[in-house]
């Protein structure tokens, strides 16, 4: 689930040239009435409901789109997300890792690239806490 990336949101014709191969495969993207209202409740700029279906805004971020396509991955991958423990920490940082990673072959915005990295880092330490609790 990305929180949102501050930057130049896509236009339509982005999104789609973006996710065509995810679309191809049977992919779902939707960025309907429904999914903008649920994006809004969960203050996400982007979910991922499964290995088929991702919610997106109406105009995501460039990097908000590639979060939520490396979960697809995820899930198709059958990562598990524990409850409890970081799991669902563990899950985002997998996801920025990718992104960081990827951010030159996708074309990713630095100003959205230094935003993921802070993530990271929040996630990271975030993550140390839990453990250090257990």
């Amino acid at each position: 689930m990305s929180n949102g990336y501050r930057g130049r949101g896509l236009t339509q014709a982005e999104v789609d040239a973006i996710t065509a191969d995810f679309r191809s495969a049977g992919g779902v993207v939707d960025q309907g009435v429904d999914a903008q209202r649920y994006l809004k409740q969960r203050g996400a700029g982007g979910l991922t409901l499964n290995e088929e279906t991702i919610l997106l805004p109406a105009s995501p971020t460039r990097t908000a789109v590639y979060e939520e396509l490396v979960h697809v991955e995820q899930f198709r991958r059958g990562v598990i997300i524990e409850a409890g423990r970081g799991g669902i920490l563990r899950f985002e940082i997998e996801a920025a890792e990718t992104l960081i990673r990827n951010r030159h072959a996708w074309q990713l915005p630095a100003d959205e690239v230094r935003q993921v990295i802070e993530n990271l880092r929040k996630m990271r330490a975030e993550l140390q806490r839990l453990k250090a609790g257990q």
